[in-house]
């Protein structure tokens, strides 16, 4: 009767073991899922990095954001701006450089300068009288 009762309790503490493992490893999935997929920052750091971009005194406007991560410590980050319309392209390559040094801080320990784009974008105004 002894012998039963052991292999029947052996039984389960491998279940109850098998179990564990299994949502341990849904845990971790779930966990890493968003890494795996390119999920964006955080939208305070987006915010701040936002806030940064529009305070730079060569920025005329923001016109888009986009982040992504690409690993733990890694963000892609690609910034349409409206610079002033009075600058020169050396100014605004300096005020790119500027923007990157800027965001680099908030974007992750392993993000470097090239996973940081700044592309300069004409305001629809800009594109029209450019047509005319």
């Amino acid at each position: 009767m002894r012998s039963s009762f052991s292999s029947t309790a052996k039984a389960r503490a491998r279940s109850s073991a098998f179990s564990i493992l299994i949502v341990v490893a849904l845990l971790l999935a779930f966990e890493n899922y968003s890494l795996i997929i390119g999920e964006s920052m955080s939208p305070v750091l987006e915010a701040r990095i936002r806030e940064l971009i529009k305070a730079d005194p060569a920025v005329d406007d923001l016109m888009a954001l986009h982040t992504m991560r690409i690993g733990p410590n890694a963000v892609l980050v690609v910034a349409q701006v409206k610079f002033r319309g009075e600058l020169t392209v050396a100014e605004i390559e300096g005020a790119v450089g500027r923007l990157e040094r800027t965001i680099l801080p908030l974007a992750g320990a392993q993000t470097t300068r090239r996973m940081i784009v700044i592309e300069p974008t004409p305001s629809p105004r800009g594109i029209k009288a450019a047509a005319i």
